[in-house]
């Protein structure tokens, strides 16, 4: 498929904060080095695209990354510069989704990775351990925006996932949206959909198993 030509180049917007991650993916990750593919055996056929005339565009050149096979797993992954803890802040996820047509069955995660898990961004598995996992699951009947702490219990000595319950129904169409979580301190919970809240909890009362003590999160790193 041939990209298009751009009249003008797109100009990202500048925070408004600081923040600890940026990505807009208006360069070019195979060049710079930043984001590695997975080379694991799981991600095999994995085929990524990058560019602005593969998806249905809202703004003139703003380039996107594209999944381009259906029904196959992907695995891209990049290192921050230094960990993320949210002890005593809140933490917000945020990113935009669009898929190409209505999903039928699939998801569209971000994860914030373990302190620690990889040395490589290219070793990223499926079960590589996470502190956050979060972004719609649309599969029949069980269309869900998930949010998935796994939680280190200092009795048993073990890791427990804790799973949102009744978490807001995702959105299936060809747009783009903008899908927003916030882990705030006092253990509250919120999810947003375009801007708008769609789900206020706390950990310790909509998630299963519900959480014994506070979740401190500790981040490295993130893959989409």
């Amino acid at each position: 498929m041939d990209e298009p030509e751009c009249t003008q180049d797109y100009v990202v917007p500048n925070p408004q904060c600081e923040l600890a991650f940026l990505e807009t993916f208006q360069d070019d990750i195979t060049q710079n080095g930043k984001w590695k593919y997975s080379k694991q055996p799981e991600y095999k056929n994995q085929a990524w695209i990058q560019g602005s005339g593969f998806v249905k565009s809202t703004l003139e050149c703003d380039k996107a990354l594209v999944a381009k096979n259906p029904a196959t797993r992907y695995g891209i992954a990049t290192l921050f510069d230094r960990p993320v803890i949210n002890q005593e802040s809140d933490l917000v996820i945020q990113y935009e989704v669009r898929f190409q047509k209505q999903m039928e069955c699939g998801g569209a995660y971000i994860k914030l990775l373990r302190d620690g898990s990889l040395r490589s961004a290219e070793e990223l598995r499926d079960d590589t351990p996470f502190v956050v996992m979060f972004g719609p699951d649309i599969c029949g009947t069980m269309d869900r925006v998930h949010v998935i702490i796994p939680h280190f219990n200092p009795k048993s000595g073990k890791w427990s996932e804790h799973r949102l319950r009744g978490g807001p129904r995702p959105m299936n169409d060809t747009n783009t949206h903008l899908y927003t979580l916030i882990l705030r301190h006092d253990d509250s919970v919120e999810i947003l959909i375009d801007q708008i809240n769609k789900f206020t909890g706390d950990l310790n009362t909509d998630f299963e198993p519900p959480f014994s003590t506070p979740a401190v999160v500790v981040a490295c790193g993130r893959d989409a």
